[in-house]
């Protein structure tokens, strides 16, 4: 479902991102227990603010709590790549999705366990819904400023058929 070194899955709807999770039990079925997602799902987004907090930490970032543009992907990293021609680098001006655990300086604390890419890259759905038919998303994408990089930011809601090129899903184990 993630491994590192490769591009993120993105470009994809609420649906088909619960499915893959799903896909991960040994059944390949969807688990609840009273609503609550159980085995592999989507992380809700409680879970997945507490992974991206650092597991009690509360950071702001989860890497701490003072923002640095150079620890994850978001706007303000640029990577200034060269283009294949005739396309040519604005200096500055990049949203690129980076390949998985590439910014390993954007990384939370779990248990023993690095979490790369939480917050930047690409924005990621939740199991969480908010209102019929819509899912929080959480994270921030490389194409966001500082405050919708935050571990708590929590603004940015999707209609379940809603997928764009900045928008991923991380799958959770309960």
């Amino acid at each position: 479902c993630s491994r590192t070194g490769v591009q993120p899955w993105a470009n994809v709807d609420w649906v088909t991102a619960r499915e893959a999770c799903c896909n991960l039990n040994s059944d390949g079925i969807c688990h609840y227990s009273g609503g609550v997602p159980q085995r592999w799902n989507l992380c809700t987004a409680a879970v997945w603010e507490e992974v991206c907090e650092s597991q009690g930490q509360n950071y702001s970032y989860p890497y701490g709590n003072t923002y640095n543009a150079t620890r994850c992907n978001g706007d303000d990293y640029d990577t200034n790549l060269p283009c294949p021609p005739p396309l040519t680098v604005v200096a500055n001006d990049q949203d690129e999705i980076l390949a998985t655990g590439a910014m390993t300086t954007c990384t939370s604390t779990w248990g023993s366990y690095g979490v790369y890419d939480i917050s930047g890259n690409v924005k990621e759905w939740t199991y969480t819904q908010r209102t019929t038919g819509y899912r929080e998303i959480r994270g921030g994408a490389s194409n966001n400023t500082a405050g919708g990089l935050t571990c708590q930011f929590n603004f940015t809601l999707g209609a379940e058929d809603f997928f764009f090129f900045h928008l991923g899903f991380r799958c959770c184990y309960y």
